[in-house]
């Protein structure tokens, strides 16, 4: 069965020692900031046979929960008697408790991505009003661009920053 955990929970169990914590985000944004003890496992990683061979309580979690939900789900499928727990709102909500994490020295892609459509969109706005009017093409395209990503789960940006040598 899966379930929503709510960080001071999560944190009552990991000082019982009895979890397995699984971070399903990328690398890179493993190696940015995660919480402590939790192993990084990439959702295609993911062995369900072992992962509840140790009889411990599995907790998934992921940036904002999402996606750790949808493979909770996965994981229940194929073994219907399991206990699958979810952090609620993710990493973020773990943050926003006031628990500590384990930080290293990269910019999140998420704050990356941020950035970068910031600049694209001022760059393209500046353009337009200095330059030529046609630059308003820019903004609007990273407007339509965000519309989408929002809309489908697929952002290019993003995916072509998780590319970069900086983030692998």
């Amino acid at each position: 069965m899966k379930k929503e955990i709510s960080a001071v929970q999560l944190k009552e169990l990991l000082d019982k020692n009895n979890v397995l914590l699984i971070d399903i985000r990328g690398p890179h944004e493993y190696k940015t900031q995660h919480i402590d003890n939790a192993i990084r496992l990439s959702p295609s990683e993911i062995d369900y046979n072992k992962i509840f061979s140790d009889n411990k309580t599995v907790v998934l979690y992921c940036q904002f929960g999402g996606e750790s939900r949808m493979i909770a789900e996965q994981l229940v499928r194929k073994n219907p008697s399991a206990e699958v727990y979810v952090l609620d709102h993710g990493i973020e909500g773990w943050i926003q408790a006031g628990l500590l994490t384990k930080k290293g020295a990269h910019m999140p892609v998420i704050q990356q991505f941020y950035l970068g459509a910031g600049l694209i969109i001022l760059t393209g706005l500046l353009l337009a009003l200095f330059v030529n009017p046609w630059f308003y093409i820019i903004p609007a395209f990273i407007g339509f661009s965000l519309i989408f990503a929002g809309m489908s789960g697929f952002c290019g940006l993003q995916h072509a920053l998780h590319k970069m040598p900086w983030n692998r």
